[in-house]
């Protein structure tokens, strides 16, 4: 966000940014930590978080929103969609009384709703920015992105975030860079690559 946000000068792309939050209250705390790096004066402060655009929305308020997204991003000058995060309006929204997840009405959801993304994009020329959970998969063993398969042929570009004894970021889905992983960092500047460890 603050990247996006930052003017020119400065290494950023001087644009509004709407994120939205699904599941947990909007990292404040983060927010400001991370601006205090760049030790701006308050006016400039100010400047910056006028270009944040914070929404919390839960399954009904997001499919409402999504109608009639297109005026919210003209009037708000919005470049960069953040939504955090997906699991938090196609999950636990359909989860049976029984504990069983109701898979077709799921797919039909996220088929469309998908497609309104990518629309999105084009007619606003966005960058779009969507989080989504891992879990195990009982047949592999393996992590994968939750929501199936719908939604991960849904995308464009597929970046995981990892911690076991390191944190490694890893390209593991994209039409448009080649697959690589590389250790990041956590500093007062927000994530930052630490080295690149392999590539294919």
């Amino acid at each position: 966000m603050i990247t996006a946000a930052l003017p020119t000068k400065l290494g950023g792309l001087d644009l509004h940014v709407l994120y939205i939050t699904t599941v947990q209250k909007f990292p404040d705390r983060r927010l400001d930590q991370l601006l205090s790096y760049y030790n701006f004066s308050k006016s400039e402060t100010d400047e910056i978080y006028s270009k944040f655009h914070i929404e919390r929305m839960e399954f009904k308020e997001f499919d409402n929103f999504l109608s009639n997204i297109d005026s919210y991003l003209f009037k708000n000058k919005i470049g960069l969609v953040i939504i955090d995060s997906i699991t938090g309006v196609a999950d636990v929204q359909f989860i049976k009384d029984n504990n069983e997840v109701d898979y077709i009405s799921r797919a039909q959801f996220l088929k469309r709703i998908l497609p309104s993304f990518k629309e999105m994009i084009f007619k606003h020329n966005l960058f779009f920015l969507v989080t989504n959970n891992m879990s195990t998969r009982i047949n592999t063993g393996k992590n994968a992105p939750n929501l199936g398969l719908i939604w991960e042929n849904g995308i464009n570009t597929r970046i995981i975030l990892m911690k076991n004894i390191d944190r490694v970021i890893e390209i593991n889905f994209s039409n448009f860079m080649e697959k690589r992983n590389a250790n990041f960092i956590i500093n007062n500047q927000g994530i930052a690559i630490n080295k690149f460890i392999s590539s294919e």
